[in-house]
């Protein structure tokens, strides 16, 4: 199996660097621009299925991607974003002032917070283990693209590559980043490519974070 994993495009919620979790917000213009690229990117790739979290951000980008190659998406809340509770939607700024006490305990921490009414950290880790069994035992053989979330993307990673559960936070994923994973006939995966951010080039809004 080719597994393609793509971040969403960047939503107005990221450009307010707010915490989206389960609540939905729609892509920026930005956003918008980011997926059209990633799209033209992959359009001669051959791709044999679509999946998306079934979070709008998730599911827009993946539809365009999917278009030029005629495929339908297919949504599956397992790839949903890691719930922050009720800090969905808010600023830190937001967050600090309803919840000063709460920040300042976990501030050093967003792994292990305490957050009233946050996804359980073990439940979440269970997900992603049943997000990639999924693929694996529907799909090999095959190649296939998720578009979902940078918390959940770091989850499934640590899954697929089989480490510390401490690290749950350590990679970075870049809207409309393109990372490409391979598993032969004993399922071990081989990282192709990570977080690659080629097509988005000179984009006006985009920074480069080797800038």
């Amino acid at each position: 199996m080719r597994l393609y994993l793509v971040r969403h495009g960047q939503t107005v919620a990221n450009a307010e660097r707010r915490f989206q979790g389960h609540k939905d917000f729609p892509l920026s213009d930005i956003g918008e621009e980011q997926a059209r690229r990633v799209s033209e990117r992959l359009e001669n790739t051959p791709i044999d299925c679509f999946y998306a979290s079934d979070l709008g951000r998730a599911v827009t980008t993946a539809e365009v991607i999917a278009k030029p190659h005629g495929k339908q998406v297919q949504q599956n809340r397992l790839f949903r974003e890691y719930s922050w509770g009720v800090f969905d939607g808010l600023t830190l700024e937001d967050a600090e002032f309803h919840y000063p006490h709460v920040v300042k305990k976990n501030v050093e921490d967003w792994g292990m917070v305490d957050i009233p009414e946050k996804e359980v950290y073990s439940e979440f880790l269970k997900r992603a283990d049943q997000a990639f069994q999924l693929l694996i035992k529907k799909h090999m053989g095959k190649r296939v693209l998720v578009v979902s979330h940078g918390r959940f993307l770091n989850a499934l990673m640590t899954r697929i590559l089989k480490v510390k559960e401490e690290t749950i936070w350590a990679f970075t994923f870049v809207n409309t980043s393109v990372t490409i994973i391979d598993f032969t006939h004993n399922r071990k995966p081989k990282v192709r490519l990570f977080n690659d951010t080629n097509h988005l080039s000179g984009m006006k809004g985009y920074d480069d974070v080797f800038k």
